[in-house]
């Protein structure tokens, strides 16, 4: 998981979608629980975000998926709400089902229910939304004042517009991620970010990186910069192999490379 670049904010895409997302999110409010949900909107999201964010999960960051394995995820449900996979009572978070920072270009074994679980069968993020403090349970009159409405709700799931993943995640043998905070914990257990199949795509990600560490690292301690190492936006697992990269340079160096 990385924090997610926003910009895509700015296209005209966008801003038409936004208008749409508007006139939904008003027919929502006026018509409370019993609201009836419109797909195309959320769904017209997600073809931008395939785009903007390279065709990556934004929560595992595994990549190169068809369009029909990403899901536009909802970070707050929508609708049924659990936490411990048992249901609370809570209408769902319906006014919130057509606002773009609730929506998360997901793959579907983050968000659903699959077999290849690191513990077997999983159910995926679905509707979980576990929180430490008094859950929200209706809009309050001022949409602009929504987020600080609900940050105060400290939800325990990562956002990837607005966490970064290295204040959460340590790196662990094998391709696996280790929470080193209470809601990196949970991020991991509840979108399974240490299943098998994502485990061996990370470590064979990282093996490529140990071929080239030692030519990187001597190019480095000969004054050249390491600018063109780092992995960006575009990458599959680029937080996790600038996590890995990170931490061989301290162990070789003693110290963060500078940058």
């Amino acid at each position: 998981m990385r924090k997610i670049n926003t910009t895509f904010q700015t296209s005209d895409a966008f801003k038409n979608w936004l208008k749409k997302a508007k006139t939904a999110r008003t027919k929502a409010l006026r018509e409370g629980p019993a609201h009836v949900f419109q797909p195309r909107i959320w769904k017209e999201l997600k073809e931008q975000l395939i785009k903007a964010n390279f065709g990556k999960c934004m929560y595992c960051e595994f990549q190169g998926i068809p369009a029909d394995y990403y899901a536009a995820e909802h970070f707050r449900p929508k609708a049924e709400v659990t936490n411990d996979r048992c249901r609370v009572v809570h209408d769902g978070y319906y006014w919130l089902a057509y606002e773009w920072q609730n929506i998360l270009l997901a793959c579907t074994k983050c968000n659903s229910a699959h077999p290849d679980g690191e513990m077997g069968s999983h159910p995926g993020k679905a509707n979980e939304f576990p929180i430490s403090k008094t859950r929200v349970l209706a809009p309050g009159p001022d949409p602009d004042k929504w987020i600080d409405d609900l940050v105060a709700e400290e939800p325990l799931l990562l956002h990837p517009y607005f966490d970064k993943a290295e204040d959460h995640f340590s790196l662990g043998k094998f391709g696996t991620l280790e929470g080193i905070t209470k809601r990196g914990k949970a991020t991991i257990k509840i979108c399974d970010l240490n299943r098998p199949s994502l485990r061996e795509a990370r470590e064979r990600s990282h093996r490529e990186v140990l071929t080239k560490f030692a030519e990187t690292l001597q190019s480095y301690l000969n004054g050249n910069s390491l600018a063109g190492v780092w992995y960006g936006e575009k990458d599959q697992f680029s937080t996790y192999l600038n996590c890995f990269l990170m931490n061989y340079f301290e162990k070789v160096l003693h110290s963060k490379p500078a940058v």
